[in-house]
């Protein structure tokens, strides 16, 4: 998509985003929150495409569509909506956290890729910069400064990890050393470990140097 396309893309979201919705519109935003819940692609696509409006639904944890889907690993439904030009992929919501946030938490290594790869596409059309710089998405921090990153260090997920460290050469900022470090003294002695946590120490160690 041309960098012209993307900012009348951006316009009719924010004009969508700052326009309330209807009450026909707010039970169609639960019926999409199930269905991104659930994983039910043609239903999402079939309410989104009669109005595009619900792209921007927020349900009561301040949620949108597509963070419940990458919360609950629903590959197929995040591609869909990722792929939209009218969704942002950065929304953040309560916590200060984007949808790569969530998906790293529970260690939704599909997900996690297609979000990275949509909103990286998305950036070199509208920067024409290099999708690995500090304006990725990768980089972006919740309320309390963690990254998506340590949201999978912290939760134990050692594929999300790697795919930071070896497929994104993701640069651990001095954010992330702090919490896992923490987290690690404090929750294990070194020796009891859980056998995944001990992985993540060494795939760090390795590719970053001691934390």
């Amino acid at each position: 998509m041309s960098p012209e396309l993307l900012m009348e893309s951006k316009v009719a979201a924010e004009d969508l985003a700052s326009t309330p919705f209807t009450q026909a519109e707010l039970l169609d935003c639960e019926k999409l929150f199930i269905a991104c819940s659930e994983g039910d692609e043609e239903m999402v696509e079939s309410l989104t495409a009669k109005n595009e409006h619900l792209f921007f639904c927020r349900d009561g944890n301040d949620s949108t569509p597509l963070m419940v889907a990458a919360i609950n690993n629903r590959a197929a439904v995040v591609e869909f909506i990722c792929s939209d030009p009218l969704n942002s992929i950065r929304a953040t919501g309560s916590s200060g956290g984007t949808a790569l946030h969530y998906a790293c938490m529970n260690g939704a290594l599909d997900v996690v890729g297609i979000i990275v790869k949509n909103d990286a596409e998305k950036q070199v059309a509208r920067l024409k910069e290099n999708w690995k710089s500090k304006l990725s998405i990768i980089y972006i921090t919740d309320s309390i400064a963690m990254t998506a990153f340590s949201q999978a260090l912290m939760n134990g997920h050692s594929k999300v990890v790697n795919f930071f460290l070896n497929t994104l050469n993701y640069e651990m900022t001095p954010e992330d050393r702090f919490m896992f470090d923490a987290f690690y003294v404090t929750v294990h002695d070194g020796t009891s470990a859980k056998p995944t946590y001990r992985h993540i120490r060494e795939a760090v160690d390795l590719h970053q140097g001691s934390i």
